[in-house]
Formats: C-alpha cells, structure tokens, sequence
C-alpha cells in the first residue's frame, strides 16, 4: 500500500479551484490500495476511529476482502485481510462491510456468487468474526442458514441499540409476490448467529443497495426501491418504532413512476440529521438525474424534491451531515465537457436550500466511481472511491504478455480529506 507517494499525488491530484470558495481545503489525493482494488466502504470502530475497507487483489489473483483503521492523522498504514474472503465478488453496488458491536467484536461481511438453475446471477451472503481485533476470525457462515435462500445481495447492517448489529438484505424467498426480491431483515446476537429472520417487504428492485440506519429515538429507519404498479421502480422509506417487531407501510419519498424494465443498479443514500431523515437517490422519472429531500415525520410528508444533478449519468450517491446543518452530498457521473468522456466524482455542499456549485473532485484523465464519504468532525470529512486505468494495446510493459482485460485494466482505490 502507498500513501506518500508525492510524484504519483502531484500528477492525479487536480480540483477545480472554484472550491476554494466553499470548501476550506482539499488535500492532496493519497492511494490506498492500486492491487485491482475497489468497493471502498467507510464506518468506526467501537471507539470512534475511521474504518475503510476494501476488495483487493491478492499474491493468487484472488480477490479478497480487507480493512484499515485510521491513525490519527486520518492515514491508513496497516492493512487486514479477511481469511476464508477469497471468493468474493466485487460490487460496488452490493459492498462489503466491516461493522463493530459494543463489545470491539469485528463483523464483516461480503457477497460470493451462487449461480444456479433459478438464477444465474443469484449471490449469499457470507460474514465473519473477530474477538481479538482481526488476529483471528471465525470460519465463515452465510447469513441465513434456510436451505431456500438461494439468493442474498444488497445488503446493509448498522447497531442496535440492544447492543445486536441489524441486517437488511435483498432474497429470493417470498410470501406472497414473486416479483423482484423480498427484503429480510434479522440480528446477530452475541452468540454471533443471525436471529429472528423475516420478511419486512415484497417486491423490491433486485438489483439496488438498501439502507438500514437508527435514530437517537431508536426508530428503525429503512430506505429501498421498490417496484411499483409491476414496472415502476422508485424509493421508498419505512420504518419501525417497535424495535423491529413491526414495521410501517413503505411510503414513496417522492412519486418519480420510474417505468423501467430492469434494475438500474443505484439505491438510495440516507443521512440522520437532528430533525431530519435525509435522502439522496438517482431517477430518470419525473426528472432526472440525481434528487434530494427529507422528512421530518417518519415518511407522512417529504420536503420538495432538489435536484442535485440533471446528469442523466448522476448515481452512486452518498450523503452525510457537517456543522450548522450542512450536508455533504457526493455521486459519480459521465463528465461531458472532457475527452474521453470519464465518469468523475462530484461533490456539492447544501445548507438549507442552498447549494454550492458543483465540484469535480477526481482525476479526470480516469474513470473514478462508487464514492464512499464519512465525517471525522463537524468542518471534515474523508471521501473514497474507485479509480480505473486503462492501458493501451500497444504499451511496451505489456509486449511479451497475452492482453487479458487484467493486463488493460487496472483499479485503484483514493482517498483524501476535504474540510469546510
């Protein structure tokens, strides 16, 4: 891993200069992992210090799953593989995770492939622990242990406040509907085994990130796509007061009726804020591009719909809350005004009704996608993404090798830090 490499930093770091008017400093770019590495992920440990991890590629072309826990200077130097991960598959859509109970036990979890008769897309969900921060780690086990659930994708997990992590996950087993997936939600206790599995919806986009967070009231807030009317496929928000016993009817956060026949493969970006439920989500209904908007009331009214970015490329969004009600919205999108044509990574900075102008913060001799943020304090932030560079046919490095995609394509992961 390099993070210092102040040659290689001069010549990808380049930030429009305009953001200097809204964002205090945008420090240099610093590269995490260029091993085929992407899927970067942002959390904290049990006391509060950054987490990223990340798929790389290990010594057998095997991909693998891995972590690092920031120093404090917000660098990242030493590097955790997980054992028994060498059959993950990367998706920056269905991301890898790595979350802490109140105990400093480590959980991660990641998605294989499981191609069968019914689906040849189907996934599990394969997760691990650690009780000795990641000296040693469980043998692996799949987050349902029903001999029906063939296909488990898309999930998102986050801390209860009975100390249990919570999962939401996308599945092929259903009650009433088989149309799309049906969403599962379950606990993994202190014995480490997921309990109390059950349906919570039907119908949802198969394809789609979902996304389980909890409130300082303890609310269970949960925001997928669903499928509408058979081919409508829009966000939805529900959520449950009960500690997971019940939840509440899903409520559109805005009537995009998206008619698409297929998943669009970008679910939705959610923030807490004091008073607030934020949103952020990608849509070609009503619109396009990538919206904002919030909710005050658990879903029986929205605020007026923003839109970030009209880019019909616009996705990939994530969200975040900074000082005085500031928030920190961040996607990836085709950038039309460069050759080649790359997708690039995009920041803006909303208070209020207000937002700055848009900033493209990656390289734009790269395609850059699947940013990940996560706030280190109320002026700070760090942002992450997928970097891929391409080499040509005719580049003398690969003269005396067979041109595989591995030999023409290459991905990295970059990190920096953006104050306000």
């Amino acid at each position: 891993m390099s993070c210092s490499d102040k040659n290689e930093n001069s010549k990808i770091n380049e930030v429009n200069k305009k953001a200097d008017s809204v964002f205090s400093n945008i420090f240099e770019d610093f590269i995490l992992d260029s091993n085929n590495a992407s899927c970067p992920y942002f959390t904290k440990d049990n006391k509060g210090n950054i987490v990223i991890s990340w798929i790389t590629k290990n010594e057998n072309s095997e991909f693998e799953f891995c972590y690092s826990v920031a120093d404090q200077k917000n660098s990242f130097n030493k590097t955790v593989k997980i054992p028994g991960s060498n059959k993950i598959k990367p998706n920056g859509e269905n991301l890898p995770r790595v979350i802490y109970n109140s105990k400093g036990d480590i959980i991660a979890l990641w998605g294989v492939a499981n191609p069968n008769p019914k689906n040849q897309y189907s996934g599990l969900i394969y997760y691990s622990v650690s009780n000795d921060n990641g000296i040693n780690w469980a043998d692996p086990q799949k987050i349902s242990q029903d001999s029906l659930s063939i296909d488990q994708r898309y999930f998102s997990v986050t801390n209860l406040p009975n100390g249990n992590i919570g999962a939401i996950w996308l599945d092929n087993r259903f009650i009433s509907s088989e149309n799309g997936s049906s969403l599962f939600f379950a606990e993994l206790d202190y014995s480490y085994k997921f309990v109390n599995e059950k349906i919570i919806a039907e119908t949802v986009c198969e394809c789609c990130r979902t996304n389980i967070s909890i409130d300082e009231e303890g609310i269970y807030n949960i925001t997928f796509r669903d499928i509408l009317q058979d081919s409508l496929r829009d966000i939805v928000y529900m959520y449950s007061s009960d500690s997971g016993k019940t939840f509440s009817t899903p409520e559109r956060i805005r009537k995009d009726n998206w008619a698409i026949n297929g998943c669009p493969h970008t679910g939705p970006g959610v923030s807490l804020s004091k008073n607030n439920i934020n949103f952020v989500w990608h849509t070609m209904g009503n619109g396009k591009g990538v919206f904002y908007t919030s909710t005050k009331n658990f879903g029986k009214t929205f605020s007026e719909a923003i839109n970030i970015s009209n880019n019909p490329s616009a996705k990939h969004q994530q969200i975040i809350n900074l000082k005085n009600e500031s928030e920190i919205i961040i996607w990836d999108e085709t950038d039309v005004n460069i050759n080649p044509k790359n997708e690039r990574i995009c920041l803006i900075s909303k208070n209020g009704n207000n937002l700055s102008e848009k900033f493209f913060v990656s390289n734009p001799n790269f395609s850059s996608t699947f940013p990940a943020l996560i706030k280190i304090d109320d002026s700070n932030f760090l942002i992450a993404f997928t970097q891929t560079e391409k080499t040509k046919k005719d580049d003398k490095s690969h003269s005396n090798h067979s041109h595989s995609e591995s030999d023409l394509v290459r991905s990295k992961i970059i990190y920096k830090k953006i104050s306000l």
